[in-house]
């Protein structure tokens, strides 16, 4: 079976740098390894070490309050999400995937053979996670329950205990669950112990995450999965399988992102600022609907007046005579919304939003 195409990440790719006013990109600005150096005043790390490995590995358990026997390292988070899910699925198995969803979430288990199913996180309810809406739409050949938190594309959080009750539901039924928790950093990045936002990690429970999008380290790529053993073993056996072994230089340059995490946390709170808030004024300005994010980089703005491809073309048509751009809700099943995201540079984002609103003829609400 020939591997199906990623429709939004396409779509991603081939927008990456074209707009002046980018409310598209859901990550935090890349930072380099001189930049961090300076900042911290040490010098750049030895990519050759031969005990980056562990090392990475030490800082990424001890960052998320686990061994560092429980870490699996990935090349950033969507490898991660490939490997868990090619650790767990069958072909003919059975995963149950929120909705909305961010492509991969559906499209990684279906490339590998399961039957991909959906339950709702209800625009009425705040895009909330409800573990009753899991448990009912569960079949006796569910094998794997996939959520991310922050929810992409609402923004939603689901709390630790929740993930936890949900996690103890699943287990004697033989089913388990996978957190995508790439924004879940996104609030204090790092709470009061140094510690970053994370699930509680129970037998039956799958964490994927990376430092791309809350800290800036997209290019290097370090990603991680996180679980229990025998599922980590699982894991291991599908990193071997489809890379062999990680690069040294990747594990290097992650325990060096890994060590100085506080430094890219206070970074990562500079950039992100106030614009949430007035991401969520332009919305109530315009009488839209809006996902009410308590924290990250992206929010989900509905009840706009175009739709699906319509309301593609529209933003097509505003990056050409507006240079801003946005991304379309169909990629993540909103057929009239669209994800507004904050990471581009203050200068930029107001003047983004008096753009967008011309781009779909929005006018203010008293």
């Amino acid at each position: 079976m020939s591997y199906p195409r990623t429709d939004y990440l396409a779509w991603a790719s081939f927008h990456h740098g074209r707009a002046e006013y980018n409310l598209a990109t859901s990550g935090i600005p890349e930072v380099r390894i001189e930049e961090i150096a300076e900042g911290v005043n040490v010098a750049p790390p030895a990519t050759d070490d031969p005990e980056g490995t562990a090392r990475v590995r030490g800082w990424g358990g001890k960052r998320h309050g686990v061994p560092a026997s429980r870490v699996c390292l990935a090349l950033g988070a969507s490898h991660g999400i490939w490997l868990a899910c090619a650790a767990m699925v069958d072909p003919g198995s059975e995963v149950l995937v929120e909705s909305p969803f961010y492509e991969p979430l559906a499209l990684v288990p279906r490339a590998l053979g399961a039957t991909v199913s959906f339950f709702e996180r209800s625009r009425e309810d705040g895009y909330r996670l409800d573990p009753a809406r899991v448990i009912g739409a569960l079949t006796p050949q569910t094998r794997m329950v996939i959520v991310s938190n922050l929810h992409n594309p609402s923004g939603a959080r689901t709390s630790v205990d929740a993930l936890t009750k949900l996690a103890a539901e699943l287990l004697p039924r033989g089913v388990t669950l996978m957190v995508d928790e790439v924004y879940a950093p996104f609030d204090t990045f790092l709470n009061a112990s140094g510690t970053l936002m994370s699930t509680a990690i129970a037998p039956n429970v799958i964490v994927t995450s990376s430092l791309t999008k809350a800290f800036g380290a997209g290019p290097s790529r370090v990603g991680w999965v996180i679980a229990e053993e025998p599922i980590l073993e699982r894991v291991r056996f599908a990193l071997t399988a489809s890379i062999g072994m990680l690069p040294i230089e990747q594990a290097n340059t992650g325990a060096f992102f890994l060590e100085h995490l506080a430094w890219l946390a206070e970074r990562s709170k500079r950039i992100v600022g106030t614009k949430r808030e007035r991401a969520r004024a332009w919305t109530k300005q315009h009488g839209l609907g809006w996902s009410e994010p308590e924290s990250g980089l992206f929010g989900l703005v509905t009840g706009l007046p175009s739709a699906g491809r319509a309301q593609e073309e529209c933003i097509a048509r505003g990056l050409a005579e507006h240079g801003v751009l946005v991304v379309p809700g169909h990629f993540f099943g909103v057929e009239d919304g669209i994800r507004l995201a904050w990471a581009c540079p203050e200068d930029r984002f107001d003047e983004g939003l008096l753009r967008l609103a011309k781009v779909f003829g929005l006018s203010t609400t008293a």
